[in-house]
């Protein structure tokens, strides 16, 4: 097992354990929510080429 990957494996199941219950929300637009965080993502990386 290379060095840290236990620690990995903790926080994917801390993320899926927080991520889970949103995402099984009726409702949820998984297109939406995507298109929010790219947006972000996106934006960030202009803001920091700009500089």
């Amino acid at each position: 097992m290379a060095l840290g990957a236990e620690r990995s494996t903790e926080g994917v199941q801390e993320l899926s354990g927080v991520a889970a219950p949103r995402f099984l929300k009726p409702g949820y637009d998984f297109g939406a929510e995507f298109e929010f965080g790219l947006s972000l993502i996106l934006d960030g990386i202009e803001a920091v080429d700009a500089q």
